[in-house]
């Protein structure tokens, strides 16, 4: 059975691990990004974004991509780069924050 306590480790654990902000849906169905994530990723006013409904996990916001940027990224090398150097960087963000989250 989930006790408060139980239910508070976890939320702590999931804002530990994760950038979580809740945000409010306008009647005109527009949300706010947080500007500490505008300001992570570089987003300034009238750039354009990606929404993707994942169907296993969830919804995604992602960079609009100009269409020169997709050329790139299906070029098969210059792809398989990009992707290589997308895994390192998850592979040590994964490492850091398992090292942040079990005090290593």
């Amino acid at each position: 059975m989930l006790s408060l306590k139980n239910i508070s480790i976890f939320i702590w654990l999931l804002f530990s691990i994760y950038h979580m902000t809740i945000v409010s849906i306008s009647h005109h169905g527009r949300i706010t990004i947080p500007s500490e994530i505008r300001k992570k990723y570089g987003w300034k006013d009238g750039d354009k974004v990606m929404i993707i409904d994942h169907p296993l996990e969830g919804i995604k916001i992602l960079p609009h991509l100009s269409d020169k940027e997709l050329e790139s990224i299906l070029d098969k090398e210059t792809g398989i780069k990009i992707i290589e150097k997308i895994s390192k960087e998850r592979k040590r963000e994964k490492e850091a924050e398992k090292d942040r989250l079990y005090m290593r």
